[in-house]
């Protein structure tokens, strides 16, 4: 069952902000075997590069506020 965990406010480099959404997938959200994704509002997917979030297709990256 996929589940919201919560919501990231981000920036990109040119200060446009974007909403990064966590999800977690598995029994709930304390398992210590459930998978966590992350996706624009768009849904489109972005990868956790240590303290910032990188877009999938283009590789924009986006760093919390």
């Amino acid at each position: 069952m996929r589940q919201k965990l919560r919501e990231i406010r981000c920036v990109c480099a040119k200060g446009q902000e974007v909403l990064v959404v966590e999800w977690g997938f598995g029994a709930s959200a304390a398992d210590q075997k459930s998978s966590r994704e992350f996706r624009l509002e768009d849904g489109s997917p972005v990868n956790y590069i240590g303290s910032a979030y990188e877009h999938f297709y283009t590789g924009q990256v986006f760093t919390p506020v």
